[in-house]
């Protein structure tokens, strides 16, 4: 079986995945390395951090609050800064998530409003931006698995 978390993060990434393409960005999830350097751009998926809403274990479904991280990372270049190579990017991710609906099980998911940017510097100096997605789902009584 698959724990709900990774279920969701499973949604995320194929959302960010569907036609059409996010300008040729390849996606990939659970990863923290640096963006290879033969990569112009890309996205990546993580589990932030997951809690529970408190109540006990009973015959009920077990609510909880997930936040996942979306890192979006595009390169520059010598006529490029790596702030405009990321910004197309970004506005393509918000965009998907207003027009994909969460997987069923799933109470609610939002973007937080916050945005964090970073540079690194270099000889093609990355961008990234990241976004938190804040969800709120149930796991059956006795598992970790999505309740439906």
């Amino acid at each position: 079986m698959t724990t709900a978390f990774k279920t969701v993060q499973d949604a995320i990434v194929a959302a960010l995945k569907a036609a059409p393409a996010i300008v040729g960005t390849r996606v990939v999830a659970g990863r923290s390395r640096p963006m290879p350097e033969e990569h112009a751009s890309d996205i990546a998926v993580s589990i932030e951090s997951v809690r529970s809403t408190g109540q006990q274990l009973t015959s009920h479904p077990v609510r909880w609050e997930v936040v996942y991280g979306i890192e979006i990372r595009a390169r520059g270049s010598a006529i490029t800064d790596a702030v405009a190579a990321v910004d197309p990017l970004l506005e393509k991710v918000y965009e998907r998530f207003y027009d994909v609906a969460p997987p069923t099980g799933v109470a609610a998911w939002m973007l937080d409003p916050a945005i964090r940017y970073s540079v690194e510097e270099g000889a093609t100096p990355v961008a990234s931006v990241l976004l938190a997605v804040n969800v709120q789902l149930a796991t059956t009584n006795d598992s970790l698995t999505l309740a439906t």
